[in-house]
Order: structure tokens, then sequence, then C-alpha cells
């Protein structure tokens, strides 16, 4: 199915949780993609408390959301792409708190009032998936590592799938960071895309606010694995073999 999915689009619009998501996970295909799809990265999360390994408080939000909206924006304009930022909190300033043990440093599990929030978020998706219904891919989160702003977003694609053209993006770091029960893809149309790994690397690393340096060891490492090929690194989409949207 090796970049089938991706043909048969006009547009192309990547939800990502906060600013980074999309690229981290998906930038090798954004940049393939420059130049003969239109992109849109829409960011859920667009007020950030999250900077250099550490939460900020709330009236340094702002601060700390210009700079990653700024290397956003780097990204891109590189793919000529399109930036649409919904103003929403962070879980950091939804009240949740840094998590220090292990490997997991970011909340994992929902509280009551995320189910709420999450009726918001919708709407807001709803808006933008309306256009262009029928040459448009829609890209989630798969919501792989349980962050709870991931598993929200991945959520909403979900309740949709069967409406629209939606997909999956495997979440990056967390995807190569921590352990994976396999059978989790069972359900899971695959397409496997090989990407320049020197833009992949370029769009990684433009996150200086964040873990760039030390995320982009894992990433390449992973991408790498997936065909188990040492010099070929790909990215992978998914699709629900449950949508009713598709017809393979």
């Amino acid at each position: 199915m090796a970049d089938k999915l991706l043909n048969r689009f006009e547009n192309i619009i990547v939800y990502s949780p906060h600013y980074d998501d999309a690229f981290l996970s998906l930038g090798g295909i954004l940049f393939k993609l420059k130049g003969n799809i239109k992109i849109t990265i829409v960011i859920l999360f667009g007020r950030s408390s999250y900077l250099n390994k550490e939460v900020l408080p709330y009236n340094k939000s702002a601060i700390v959301s210009q700079i990653r909206l700024q290397e956003e924006n780097i990204n891109v304009n590189r793919i000529c792409g399109k930036l649409i930022v919904f103003n929403n909190n962070e879980s950091f300033l939804r009240g949740y708190k840094m998590k220090r043990e292990g490997e997991i440093r970011y909340p994992s599990q929902l509280i009551e009032s995320d189910y709420e929030f999450r009726e918001k978020l919708e709407k807001q998706v709803i808006k933008i998936l309306k256009s262009d219904k029928l040459k448009t891919l829609h890209l989630f989160p798969m919501g792989i590592g349980n962050h709870v702003d991931h598993v929200l977003v991945n959520m909403i694609g979900k309740k949709l799938q069967h409406d629209y053209y939606i997909s999956y993006y495997e979440d990056q770091p967390y995807v190569s960071k921590h352990i994976i029960n396999y059978n989790f893809f069972d359900d899971y149309f695959e397409e496997v895309t090989p990407v320049r790994v020197e833009n992949k690397i370029k769009s990684i690393l433009n996150y200086k606010s964040q873990y760039a340096y030390e995320w982009i060891g894992d990433i390449l490492r992973y991408m790498s694995s997936i065909n188990g090929y040492e010099n070929l690194f790909v990215e992978r989409i998914w699709t629900d073999k449950n949508s009713r949207f598709f017809r393979y």
C-alpha cells in the first residue's frame, strides 16, 4: 500500500496535539509531499507551559507558547504549509502535574473534566473536517504512549472516522521509547513510506525548546527498524479496519 493512500487526496490535514507532534511523527512524509499536495497542520493545544525540561507557571505560558509557535512556523514554512492554532490549554495548564518516575514525564490518565473538554475540541475539529470532504485526508495521532492530550485527539478521530477520510500516525517519540503491544496494530491497515532522513532530522532539531537532541536517536532507530534495513528510514500511516468510509 506504500503511498497509495497519500496519493488519493489533494489535501492533507494533520491534527497535532502540541507544537512539534506532527513533524516528530510525520516530518519525513510532510517534506516528501511538499509541492504536490496542500498541507495543513492543526495545533489543538496551542497554549503551552512546557519548556526545556520544566513546567513554567501559568503566567509564563504566553511566552512559552510564542517560542513554540515560532519553532512550528519554521517547519510549516519549510513545507509551504498552512498552520492553524487553537488556543486550548495543554494538560499541565489544565492542572496536571509533571511526572518524573522512569521515562514517563507526562500525564497518562484521563480525568473526568477531560471528557467534557473533549466536546469543545470536537466542535473545533468538525469545523475543519467539513471542508473538501472527499478530497481531504485527515491524520490523527494513534495515542501511543497514553499522553492525555494525544488520547483526547485520538478519541475525536475514532468517533468521526466513519464519516470522513481519517487515518492515524504513530506518536513520536512515544512509540520509539516505550514497549508496544504489537497486537495493537492488528486492527489497522498499514502504509509504509520511505523518507529522506535528512529532512526528518532537520525538522526534529528545529524544536530547540524541547528534548530534540534526546529524541532524535530513538526516533531514527525506530524508523530504520520497521523494515529491518539500517539505511532505509520510513514512516507509517495506519487506517482503522473498522472505518466504513474507506474502501480498499
